[in-house]
């Protein structure tokens, strides 16, 4: 057996980097809560190579004292904890005193600070965890903090950081969360020189969501608010029509602090009623509890949590999501009919009536055999969702979305290797969220292949300027749901053109609900019937359900 040892500091430090610091988005994070704890009105997010060449934080916040400066790299140092007892109400964002000691234990950093009483600052030059150089320096009050070769010296972890775009992508969502729970302070971030996004000072969390996500995400989502002696909370959570079917854009923040809380995601989808959670909301809860009775020492990252009332406050916010569900008015159960005969002029009509025959389909795309039995002399739309259609053999129900679904996809696929494009009248201008930004940019050549014309504007803004020839009525919404669902399906789906083709499709299909003329039904079981697959969407659903005579007369007691 080997004998025990005290492992050197060097080592030590490098351990304890590797729970704290995981890629660039971890040190970011870190930074920037210290400069929200020293007070900071603004603060910028500089970037280089996806945060592996250089990451630099700078705020305007309280600054350090040379003392304090070189104190603050060593383990264990901190302004927020004087005794055990203050580890029963921690108010602050950091409080052990590991994240900067970690950092500068594997990268090589300086730090430039002055507080308002000192006429010089400082400056402190730290490589591997060991002090190269600590001198006056000319600078601003506040706190600048420069790491530069992250992981140099420790090439294993390196290896494992991902590629400039992905790396870049998780500090982008490290910044924009942190920024949702504080909008009295200004965040700005760059990357290699260009600006990805400001979010100016905010009067509240309202106008920050406005500036992070856009007014579509604000418009598809309930405000909600609560009080009690336990906790006060406040967010917004989708309507159950925006239900989606990743887990994308939902935040937790206990304190301003963003948690992870498997307690509190239950309490959201209980107050959703999403027991299989097999559709999922996005929310953004803000709690605030009494700092006495929260943990936050559970973790170094400092995002789990425990609570001391923590089934109470279960389920203080499912109520809370109930009880606002229930007031909108937007889920309020509709009284027109929604049974629906499309009119020869192309108005609707309820169903209570004999009407003539409408426009026959021709099936072409069938066999001759299958043809012969699918001649349709009337159809009708039901529930604005479904088309109904009558065969010789029986009848056939045709979901209107992932039949024309299965139709653009196999478009989509027929042209990979570039699809034409029609010019807009009018370029359409679209806004996008920081990290749609940023997934756009990296697959601008793909999003080319599929048949749009994009360009950037400024900040997160694009311009689309063409769109594919195959989508024949093209809504200004499309191309942000789109990027939203490339977004929601995560960076593993999107390497595929066959699942970006997917994407599309399914964002530019015709929407349940929406009405179509005899003219629309009749083209689009025309053109589905004439697919290599027509009974099936990309996705595997089932565009067609058929049910014969025979089948009918046994559901009736007839045979």
């Amino acid at each position: 057996m080997a004998q025990i040892v005290i492992l050197p500091d060097e080592l030590v430090s490098k351990i304890a980097a590797g729970e704290v610091v995981e890629r660039p988005a971890s040190v970011v994070k870190e930074l920037i809560e210290n400069s929200l704890d020293a007070g900071a009105k603004r603060i910028v997010c500089e970037m280089e190579n996806g945060g592996k060449r250089l990451i630099r934080v700078s705020d305007d916040g309280s600054g350090m004292t040379h003392e304090d400066a070189l104190l603050a790299i060593r383990s264990h140092a901190t302004s927020k904890l004087t005794s055990s007892g203050d580890l029963l109400s921690i108010a602050s964002f950091g409080f052990r005193g590991e994240a900067l000691p970690s950092i500068a234990s594997i990268s090589k950093m300086e730090i430039v600070t002055r507080t308002k009483d000192d006429v010089a600052g400082t400056r402190v030059a730290v490589a591997g965890g060991e002090v190269k150089e600590a001198t006056e320096a000319g600078c601003p009050v506040g706190t600048s903090v420069t790491v530069r070769d992250l992981f140099y010296n420790v090439p294993a972890r390196r290896k494992f950081l991902r590629t400039t775009q992905t790396e870049l992508y998780h500090v982008v969502n490290a910044v924009t969360s942190l920024a949702l729970s504080s909008p009295e302070v200004a965040f700005s971030m760059t990357h290699d020189g260009h600006s990805l996004f400001e979010f100016p000072f905010s009067s509240s969390v309202k106008d920050r969501v406005l500036s992070v996500f856009g007014l579509g995400f604000v418009k598809s989502t309930l405000e909600v608010s609560s009080e009690s002696p336990l906790a006060r909370i406040y967010g917004f959570v989708s309507t159950p029509e925006t239900l989606s079917s990743a887990r994308t854009r939902q935040f937790i923040f206990v304190n301003k602090r963003p948690v992870s809380s498997r307690s509190l995601v239950h309490a959201v989808y209980e107050g959703f009623g999403l027991e299989g959670r097999t559709r999922h909301p996005a929310f953004l809860l803000l709690l605030e509890i009494d700092s006495g009775s929260v943990d936050v020492n559970v973790h170094p990252t400092k995002r789990e949590i425990r609570m001391t009332n923590e089934r109470a406050i279960h389920d203080l916010v499912a109520q809370t999501i109930r009880d606002a569900l229930h007031a909108s008015p937007e889920i309020q159960e509709k009284t027109e009919p929604t049974y629906m005969r499309p009119r020869l002029d192309g108005k609707q009509g309820a169903f209570w009536g004999v009407q003539e025959s409408f426009v026959g389909y021709r099936g072409e795309g069938l066999e001759a055999e299958e043809r012969e039995q699918l001649f349709i002399p009337e159809f009708w739309q039901l529930h604005r969702t479904y088309i109904i259609a009558q065969t010789k053999t029986g009848m056939i129900v045709v979901d209107q979305h992932t039949a024309h679904e299965r139709i653009l996809y196999e478009e989509i696929l027929k042209n990979e290797k570039g699809s034409e494009s029609q010019q807009l009248l009018f370029p359409r201008p679209v806004e996008l969220s920081p990290q749609q930004s940023v997934l756009v940019e990296e697959k601008m050549d793909e999003i080319a292949r599929l048949g749009f014309e994009v360009k950037k504007f400024s900040g997160n803004t694009f311009v689309v300027e063409a769109v594919p020839a195959y989508l024949e009525h093209y809504r200004d919404e499309t191309f942000a749901e789109f990027i939203q669902e490339m977004y929601e399906a995560g960076k593993s789906k999107t390497e595929s053109f066959d699942e970006m083709a997917k994407m599309l499709a399914c964002k530019a299909a015709v929407k349940a609900g929406q009405s179509l003329t005899p003219e629309e039904m009749n083209s689009l079981l025309d053109r589905l019937f004439a697919t290599k697959v027509p009974f099936f969407c990309p996705h595997g659903r089932p565009t067609v359900i058929r049910m014969s005579l025979e089948e009918l007369g046994r559901r009736f007691g007839r045979i």
